[in-house]
């Protein structure tokens, strides 16, 4: 109750660090684009193509950087809120402090997931849909192909997802 409460409560912060993720990816799918462009610029003696690359990785490195910045505040604040409130309420419910250092620990991982996995989840899927696209450019046929083969893998996944859950469930349980 406590995570999702102060979820809310940086949503605005969130917010803003998932939106620069989202355009690092989507500057980074466009570059193959703009490799393309400036070698046919610069084929026919035009710099233009060029220019515009290297404006765009200037503004992904720019964001980047920002993103990292920025992000590693808000998620480190997160962890400090929600770990105090934890501790405070855990203490006062007479809860023993081996158990309040094993929560905080897991309320870290979690916190981690939001900052690193989350952003991860995002660039899969931007990357994703782009590598279709380009491929559905190239050759619609393999891009299907392609699409097919999400089939298997999600079966794959569903059936690794219920045993991954349970071990997960219990190295908690035994860190706890």
């Amino acid at each position: 109750m406590v995570l999702i409460k102060t979820l809310k409560q940086y949503r605005g912060p969130l917010g803003l660090t998932y939106s620069l993720s989202l355009i690092e990816q989507l500057l980074g799918v466009a570059f193959p684009g703009l490799i393309g462009w400036a070698i046919n610029d610069l084929l026919v003696n035009s710099y233009r193509g060029l220019i515009v690359m290297c404006l765009a990785w200037f503004l992904l490195s720019l964001i980047m950087a920002s993103r990292m910045m920025y992000d590693t505040r808000v998620f480190m604040r997160i962890y400090t809120q929600i770990t105090h409130t934890v501790i405070v309420q855990q203490k006062a419910s007479g809860v023993d402090s081996s158990k309040l250092m094993a929560r905080s620990v897991l309320l870290k991982e979690t916190i981690d997931f939001f900052e690193r996995d989350v952003p991860s989840i995002i660039s899969m899927t931007i990357s994703f849909i782009g590598s279709l696209a380009m491929l559905a450019l190239f050759n619609l046929h393999i891009a299907l192909v392609a699409l097919l083969m999400l089939i298997p893998v999600s079966l794959l996944n569903i059936n690794l997802w219920k045993p991954m859950h349970r071990l997960n469930h219990s190295l908690n349980n035994n860190l706890e």
